[in-house]
């Protein structure tokens, strides 16, 4: 099946999984924001440019992407608070 959810992913939760789910493979900055309005464009700018957004970060063309696996790691480390950026 195309959306496996991988076991290190479905052990952050339900939430994380269906997040995994709802995202495509390589989600762009937009499709962040569409499924987590908190999450716009520009702040996902900010956070890539202070070295604390996911990690890789690629562009294709004009577009930022992700990918999922390393943007719904990132982002359950800094719903738990720890911050989640990139070392």
């Amino acid at each position: 099946m195309i959306h496996d959810v991988p076991a290190d992913i479905k052990s952050l939760g339900p939430e994380f999984a269906d997040l995994y789910r709802a995202l495509p493979p390589f989600p762009t900055r937009a499709d962040i924001a569409q499924q987590l309005p908190l999450l716009t464009r520009c702040a996902m700018s900010g956070l890539d440019f202070r070295k604390q957004g996911p990690a890789g970060r690629l562009r294709v063309g004009k577009q930022v992407c992700y990918p999922r696996t390393e943007f719904v790691r990132w982002f359950a480390g800094k719903a738990a608070g720890n911050g989640g950026g990139k070392q």
